[in-house]
């Protein structure tokens, strides 16, 4: 049996201690409470959504400021598909069924297969 001594050092000294747990959950309470003061404080009463862009960058995107600009970038363009599936039955009347499957079809799959091809090239 091999034991490796320095990567049981390493593994230790990045293990979160209780200290430094309180500070980064004292640090998350005053971030949401000042998000839910500052949706308060505007009337948005729906700020769900505010908790998912925020989970989408710091857990799929890790925080990267670069890539920011195109995270909202896609909730805006996904907000707007839905106020599109909302409005288009009142701008269209009885086409707006099959203009709004085609939207539901054809935008997931736009999506995904601009997603993957960019994480394909990535790997190569």
């Amino acid at each position: 049996m091999n034991n490796n001594n320095t990567t049981d050092q390493t593994e230790t000294n990045d293990l979160m201690t209780p200290a430094k747990g309180l500070l980064v959950l004292l640090g998350v309470i005053i971030v949401v409470a000042g998000f839910i003061a500052l949706n308060t404080a505007l009337g948005v009463h729906e700020f769900w959504a505010g908790f998912l862009f925020l989970l989408y960058w710091a857990g799929i995107e890790h925080f990267a400021w670069d890539k920011l600009f195109a995270c909202v970038v896609g909730a805006i363009v996904g907000l707007l598909m839905a106020c599109l599936v909302f409005a288009l039955p009142r701008w269209l009347g009885d086409a707006d069924g099959l203009v709004v499957l085609a939207l539901i079809l054809v935008w997931p799959y736009y999506t995904s297969s601009a997603w993957c091809g960019s994480v394909c090239e990535s790997w190569q």
